[in-house]
């Protein structure tokens, strides 16, 4: 068998694997692997321009897990590179993240400080255009590639937006993007603490950094602010939880075979288990950042304030193909919060509901700091 035949084997026996409801015979794999070889022999030899081998396989890799899910999607080489760079908090683009729901590309959320924040996006906004060219019916994987065009320094896009009449259009500069995701204050004697995303394999350990000076001031009350952070590694998440929460599960990973849910539970490393918390979430939060407010509010840990998140609850795991070349990002478990809360769609619903009605005073902060206030009072 040629190696051109052992992928194409390896590609279509992994599609099969994915149907485990459909208990397929021998003789029907064969015949779907037979129809994918004729295909690929016709393209090859007929299809009016000449395509290489390799655009070939990315694009049925990539095919078969647009089918899946919103989430699960092929990387290329270029863009496995720069993955890895985000996880040392490096990133160059416009600094979006993108979902599809129903054939509709949305925003997760905007990247604070990147292009895209500063030009005023937010999180549900639609993207009709990229550089005048309608996208509709393109997976995230060739939108991304649009976005990310190297010939074209701006990125222009047509944006749709619920509460505006009319889609307009904004023009951002890709740009490299320092990723600066704790940063705190103290005011009024309440410790305000911003995470605005998981990315970084250090976040856990700013956070710990951060909160052990804190601690040290003998605070009345701590904001942790998750608006408009997309996740990131489940891991730096979880340390984070770990440091307000003392004792009990902190989240389920779910896989398709449920008598493999792996269940994360605290450890040892709590720093401030009783200081009075409030954590402000929204339309953006979503991801391990849901997990973070499903931990502390089902702990009874933290009053959860702002609008309902996102609604990501789906764990993503990367398998490089070709060490070095490229990976695949697949969906492989639900997330499920410590009271067994599967938020997929539903995401985080807050205990006290503070719209942002407008970008000139930031109410759900204001809110939340005048309730710690006042509980401080109360206690004294």
């Amino acid at each position: 068998m040629t190696k051109l035949a052992h992928i194409i084997f390896l590609v279509w026996f992994s599609h099969c694997l994915a149907e485990p409801q459909v208990k397929k015979s021998s003789a029907e794999t064969y015949r779907l692997l037979n129809m994918f070889n004729e295909a690929f022999r016709h393209i090859r030899s007929e299809y009016v321009t000449t395509v290489s081998d390799e655009e070939l396989m990315e694009a049925a890799i990539s095919g078969m897990l647009n089918r899946l899910d919103p989430y699960s999607n092929y990387i290329s080489q270029g863009r496995y590179k720069s993955m890895l760079s985000d996880m040392k908090g490096e990133l160059e683009g416009i600094g979006i993240e993108l979902t599809n729901e129903d054939g509709i590309t949305k925003i997760i959320t905007p990247i604070e400080g990147s292009p895209a924040w500063h030009a005023g996006l937010k999180a549900g906004d639609e993207i009709l255009k990229v550089n005048g060219k309608a996208i509709q019916g393109l997976s995230l994987f060739a939108i991304g590639d649009c976005i990310q065009d190297i010939e074209n320094e701006t990125v222009q896009l047509e944006i749709k937006r619920k509460e505006v009449q009319d889609p307009f259009t904004v023009n951002l500069k890709r740009q490299k993007i320092v990723l600066e995701n704790v940063r705190w204050h103290i005011q009024d004697n309440i410790a305000y603490i911003r995470l605005t995303d998981f990315n970084s394999k250090t976040t856990g350990d700013h956070l710990k950094k951060a909160l052990g000076i804190i601690q040290g001031k003998k605070v009345q009350g701590i904001i942790l602010d998750l608006r408009n952070n997309p996740g990131g590694l489940l891991e730096e998440a979880l340390k984070c939880a770990d440091f307000f929460i003392k004792n009990g599960v902190l989240v389920s990973v779910q896989p398709r075979s449920q008598d493999k849910t792996r269940v994360y539970n605290t450890s040892s490393h709590t720093i401030v288990p009783q200081t009075p918390m409030v954590v402000l979430i929204n339309e953006g939060t979503a991801s391990c950042a849901e997990i973070v407010a499903g931990a502390l509010q089902d702990h009874r840990r933290a009053l959860i304030l702002g609008t309902r998140s996102f609604g990501k609850g789906t764990v993503q795991s990367i398998f490089p193909l070709s060490p070095g070349y490229a990976a695949i990002r697949l969906t492989t478990a639900y997330y499920l919060t410590p009271s067994g809360k599967n938020i997929q769609t539903t995401g985080i619903h807050p205990d006290v509901i503070v719209p942002q009605p407008s970008l000139s005073r930031d109410v759900p902060r204001a809110e939340a700091l005048l309730l710690l206030k006042n509980h401080s009072k109360d206690v004294a």
